[in-house]
């Protein structure tokens, strides 16, 4: 092999090697708007993530996960009383986390009210209907502030990562199924919660 088939193997090389780096950078900074064309997840993320201001969150019952330890927190958000589309969605989150198995306590199940606090009796309601379940309520400030930091948020169901930050929001009529393989998958690859 002569000097100029050397020279055509060491650039050949340079390219193959250099190739990969070059893309990555074009992709990164020149075309950052461009994205992988399919995802997994059913869920709609929220990006940026949006930290779930906990001072503005007041809960009613006791939470039944130790301060100490960080969890995955399916929310669900109501504006009004919990009719009978809201005691359905509350029940499918209760089997939804026990399908979970040995992942059920990595998970916790919050209903938020935007509309002030929930009366003693639908309180009670809850703790015997769905033990487990953590109640509480958001001033109608707190609700208007956060709507303020995220367009997404409304009432509806989402995803809070163990570090206290909204990742992801379902939308009123989406299936279960949605949130527990979304679920299912972020616990399998997650070590946090």
């Amino acid at each position: 092999m002569g000097v100029i088939g050397k020279r055509v193997v060491l650039i050949f090389l340079v390219v193959l090697f250099l190739s990969p780096v070059l893309i990555s950078f074009v992709l990164h900074y020149i075309a950052s708007d461009w994205a992988p064309w399919g995802t997994v997840n059913k869920g709609e993320l929220i990006v940026p993530l949006r930290p779930l201001p906990i001072g503005t969150l007041t809960l009613q019952t006791d939470d039944v996960v130790s301060p100490t330890r960080t969890t995955w927190t399916v929310m669900f958000v109501v504006e009004g009383e919990c009719d009978k589309d809201c005691w359905q969605r509350l029940s499918e989150l209760r089997q939804i986390q026990k399908a979970m198995n040995k992942d059920a306590g990595r998970i916790r199940r919050l209903l938020v009210s935007l509309l002030g606090p929930w009366s003693d009796d639908a309180i009670k309601e809850f703790q015997i209907r769905l033990p487990g379940l953590v109640v509480g309520h958001m001033s109608a400030e707190a609700s208007k502030l956060l709507a303020m930091e995220s367009e997404k948020f409304r009432s509806g169901l989402y995803l809070v990562d163990p570090r206290g930050n909204l990742m992801m929001v379902y939308r009123d009529r989406q299936p279960g199924k949605d949130v527990y393989d979304d679920l299912r998958r972020l616990l399998k690859s997650s070590r946090a919660g």
